[in-house]
């Protein structure tokens, strides 16, 4: 698996194939197909891995807290693991979002984005339940555009993260803020 989310990572995923990846992870494709029954099984398994991942993020809190606090954890925590885990964050972010691949790897990865603005936005509405649901999803699909326009902006085509990575945090946290309807702090 690590192999393969390197090479759809750095790599159109429509350019990676099964044999490419059994390559790369020194096996032979044949051990490749034992686990996955194809190319657009193996996305899909990534796929749900990462956004099992970021619903963690943006899940209710363990503490009590206001909605533009969690908001601003939760893309803080988003932006920790785009920063620790960038094959991951572009994959996800990038790579999918843009790929030539057939049709089955775009309708997975808008599947797994909707249930991931869901989970967003339930819980949008269960620290706020002023908010309609409505207003919950668009927040929920802007705080996720944020992140892929963040992760996009700075990890889109490079090789290595760009040292002013860091900087984005702080602009993160006021759109954040913007998008739940509050007002930045300072």
């Amino acid at each position: 698996m690590a192999v393969a989310l390197e090479l759809l990572a750095t790599n159109d995923p429509s350019d990676v194939s099964m044999a490419v990846v059994a390559e790369h992870a020194q096996m032979t494709p044949s051990a490749v197909y034992y686990h996955f029954a194809s190319k657009t099984q193996m996305i899909e398994t990534l796929i749900s891995g990462v956004t099992e991942k970021l619903m963690g993020f943006f899940s209710l809190p363990s503490e009590p807290m206001g909605l533009q606090d969690w908001g601003v954890r939760s893309m803080r925590s988003a932006f920790e693991w785009m920063r620790t885990e960038p094959l991951e964050a572009k994959f996800f972010f990038v790579r999918l979002a843009t790929t030539r691949d057939g049709a089955e790897t775009l309708v997975q990865f808008r599947r797994e984005t909707a249930k991931l603005v869901e989970a967003i936005a339930d819980t949008i509405v269960f620290l706020d339940p002023s908010i309609e649901s409505l207003e919950a999803a668009i927040m929920a699909r802007g705080l996720l555009t944020l992140a892929s326009e963040t992760a996009r902006t700075t990890l889109g085509d490079r090789d290595t993260m760009p040292r002013n990575f860091r900087t984005y945090q702080e602009a993160v946290s006021i759109i954040t803020v913007r998008i739940l309807g509050g007002e930045p702090n300072g």
